[in-house]
């Protein structure tokens, strides 16, 4: 049987044992793929490429992302080689690093803004006081608002933490604040950050989920 999978179903496939198959061209799986993962090209897909592989097994296949037709097709290809088990991780490697996940290879995470990322940012829950946001912000400019699962709902300043303790914060929130995804360059983001005149920005996951706050003095060497 032929499906497809998203990142927790990954997670859950590798964790019950599933071997992750990476069909992208050789040269690229060398510079960058999933922890683990073993490199059957679809263009070398073939009976010899499997012969080691239980055909009754649990296999996952990956390409680039959803535009990449290479995982649908490895995985029908697998099907007709007689697998019973495989899935399509359709989002590709994209959304596993777009999610902030590590990887394997040459330049793997490197140059890539995620180690420098500030992932102490303060956390308030959208139910929060302002006494809570209060304890909770210490010397940072800003609070992150998030739900239980750390999608990022908005932030408060902490110059709008004036008033009553017990006041809900919730009407002091600023939602929609931007963000950029981890995976991105750092010279790139140095780039941007200048050309918007930004010295911070918010880094989440490509679900929503709150990883950190990244600075521009964290772009110019090392931290």
């Amino acid at each position: 049987m032929r499906t497809t999978v998203d990142l927790d179903g990954l997670d859950a496939l590798v964790e019950h044992g599933a071997v992750v198959v990476d069909v992208l061209p050789a040269a690229t799986y060398a510079e960058v793929h999933l922890p683990g993962a073993r490199n059957i090209p679809l263009a070398d897909l073939d009976e010899a490429a499997v012969a080691g592989l239980d055909r009754s097994a649990a296999v996952v296949v990956y390409c680039f992302d959803y535009q990449c037709d290479l995982s649908p097709r490895a995985a029908a290809r697998l099907e007709s080689l007689g697998f019973t088990d495989v899935a399509d991780f359709v989002a590709g490697r994209a959304a596993w690093t777009a999610d902030g996940r590590p990887t394997q290879g040459e330049i793997a995470d490197r140059d890539r803004i995620l180690p420098r990322v500030r992932q102490d940012v303060p956390r308030c829950p959208p139910d929060a006081t302002l006494a809570v946001a209060r304890s909770a912000i210490g010397e940072w400019e800003l609070c992150c608002v998030v739900d239980d699962d750390g999608v990022l709902l908005g932030i408060v300043r902490s110059d709008a933490l004036v008033g009553p303790g017990e006041l809900p914060l919730r009407d002091l929130v600023v939602t929609g604040p931007g963000t950029v995804r981890p995976d991105a360059r750092v010279t790139e983001m140095a780039e941007q950050l200048d050309r918007d005149r930004l010295d911070h920005v918010l880094v989440t996951s490509f679900s929503g989920r709150l990883i950190g706050l990244l600075r521009r003095s964290d772009l110019d060497g090392d931290r």
